[in-house]
């Protein structure tokens, strides 16, 4: 495999994270740098379904390169709410990083949402106790204002 690829770099729950190119196991400084422009410029794509994340939480585990990388999610949701608290706690804990701003309804929710938690734990100093309770209360608002809630 060569550094950069064409296509985005699939990772899911379904199957391992892909193993990085052999031309990073050949020598220690050819590794450093190489590994850099393998990380830097390729776009490392997140299949999340129903806001489960642990493929995600499994490969920002592995390194600080790897929580550095570009990454895209695309995401497939029933709106399953505890599996999205957790994902706005893992933000909140600097495990993972937020969704880029999207389009469609569902993704424009989410990504307030993490907008909201990076304010409140930034400017507003509160624990995440605090922010998931205010969490709760747009879940509610959810709840009654669009179905699947």
């Amino acid at each position: 495999m060569v550094l950069v690829s064409a296509d985005r770099i699939q990772i899911d729950e379904q199957r391992p994270p892909p193993s990085e190119p052999a031309l990073l196991r050949v020598h220690k400084q050819m590794r450093a740098e190489a590994r850099a422009i393998y990380y830097k410029e390729n776009t490392f794509r997140f299949h999340v379904n129903d806001f489960d994340i642990t493929a995600v939480l499994r490969w920002y585990a592995v390194s600080a390169t790897h929580r550095k990388c570009h990454h895209h999610y695309i995401i497939s949701s029933s709106h399953d709410w505890p599996r999205l608290l957790a994902w706005l706690q893992a933000y909140y804990d600097g495990l993972c990083r937020s969704i880029g701003e999207r389009r469609d309804n569902q993704a424009c929710v989410v990504h307030s949402l993490f907008g909201m938690v990076r304010e409140m734990k930034g400017e507003q100093a509160l624990t995440w106790q605090q922010v998931a309770k205010n969490l709760e209360y747009v879940h509610q608002g959810l709840v009654a204002t669009q179905s699947g809630w």
